[in-house]
């Protein structure tokens, strides 16, 4: 049966593939970006710490008595603290992280947050994808530094999200694709038959090219099917022939996803912005457990990635951010867990980090409301990441410019 070509358009590019998924946003007029060219094939992979992580039971403030004062049975014990100092040190879980540390390629952003600090999960989600304190931005700020790279047909992987798809990476210019695994994001045609399928790929490609009787949403629709097909392509291409270096731990989807990514980087595929998630970290009882696994799994992941990464000889190319949308409040509460707070830690590593601590440790005698006032505003951070590893210009990414840190060689 003849389908017409207005049918299937509107079927859409995102059932055609499968699990992998595609932004519907319009195309619009993007700012131009000077990208520094001896940056311009620098990556940056974001991972999302969801629900809150506890920073001071992963960055350790073991030399200050308040700590234990305010976490009776959640503290960790001073001999069991991976020593950074003679103050603080990282959670015994953390021993990958530490050796990342001692090598100079990690560097502990103390107490980041921003300065209107707010609880709500949703509300603080939405200020950091956005670097927007009002949360009302459409965009994410990954999502504008892609949109400022003017090239004649941008690359539809120069960004790319695994499992989710995070409002940052939003942009107004390109559909970012969202992957689940390289399996299932991929053309899927009707039958076995090579001959057929060829056919059918030739015809999904020849609907979603251009027409003269264009319109908005028929332009998004064409380049909405014209990128998948092509990252689909793009990505089956770069699995081929991946064999990692380094053993990764089997039982976490961090793990996988990062052995993903460290894949599609040695692939040599031009990806920029990768962008990954792991939750539970919304700890209000119970908390010991659960926070130590979560503190293994990303510790020991991170690990055999920064390893891998180092082996392909991409270790000075590529560099991983961790963030999460706030902190724990510093006292426990009934429940042996931590509250919602405000001030937590970053952690960025790679070949291209000046290793170290940043920032003030947090004075647990002087809180705002119970928590940890933040001492680094992520913006910061951000506007770092974008001058000094992207190559962008932080103002036209941000609308603002902000104070740059030392944190990048």
């Amino acid at each position: 049966m003849k389908i017409e070509r207005r049918e299937f358009l509107k079927m859409g590019a995102v059932g055609v593939l499968g699990a992998g998924t595609m932004m519907l946003l319009p195309r619009t007029y993007a700012q131009q970006a000077d990208i520094d060219p001896s940056k311009a094939k620098n990556k940056l992979v974001v991972v999302q710490l969801s629900g809150g992580n506890d920073g001071l039971n992963t960055v350790v403030p073991y030399g200050d008595p308040a700590y234990y004062t305010k976490r009776p049975t959640l503290a960790v014990k001073p001999e069991n603290v991976l020593k950074i100092d003679d103050r603080v040190g990282f959670a015994p879980q953390f021993a990958e992280m530490k050796q990342v540390y001692d090598q100079g390629r990690l560097a502990v952003l103390q107490a980041a947050g921003y300065p209107t600090s707010n609880r709500s999960h949703f509300f603080s989600m939405d200020v950091w994808h956005t670097a927007d304190l009002t949360a009302q931005d459409r965009f994410g700020w990954l999502g504008k530094f892609i949109d400022g790279l003017q090239t004649p047909e941008k690359d539809p992987l120069v960004g790319l999200s695994v499992g989710i798809m995070p409002k940052a990476m939003k942009a107004s210019t390109l559909s970012v694709p969202a992957l689940e695994s390289l399996d299932r994001y991929q053309w899927t045609p009707y039958g076995n038959d090579p001959i057929e399928t060829s056919r059918q790929i030739r015809a999904f490609s020849d609907m979603y090219s251009e027409t003269k009787d264009s319109t908005t949403l028929m332009d998004i629709l064409q380049n909405i099917g014209k990128d998948a097909l092509v990252s689909s392509t793009d990505l089956k291409n770069a699995s081929r022939s991946y064999l990692p270096s380094v053993n990764y731990p089997l039982n976490s989807i961090l793990s996988i996803n990062l052995k993903l990514i460290a894949q599609l980087i040695g692939s040599g595929l031009g990806t920029r912005i990768y962008y990954l998630n792991i939750g539970g970290f919304d700890t209000h009882a119970s908390q010991v457990q659960q926070h130590q696994n979560l503190l293994t799994t990303i510790s020991q992941s991170l690990g055999a990635v920064h390893q891998d990464l180092k082996d392909q000889g991409n270790g000075d190319k590529v560099m991983i951010m961790l963030f999460s949308e706030f902190g724990r409040r510093a006292a426990q509460n009934g429940s042996n867990g931590t509250d919602h707070g405000k001030g937590g830690p970053m952690f960025v590593l790679g070949g291209g980090v000046k290793g170290g601590l940043y920032g003030p440790e947090p004075n647990l005698n002087d809180l705002n409301d119970g928590d940890v006032n933040p001492a680094i505003d992520f913006r910061h951070v951000y506007a770092t990441m974008l001058e000094k590893w992207m190559g962008a210009d932080s103002k036209k990414v941000m609308g603002q410019r902000f104070p740059l840190l030392d944190f990048v060689k």
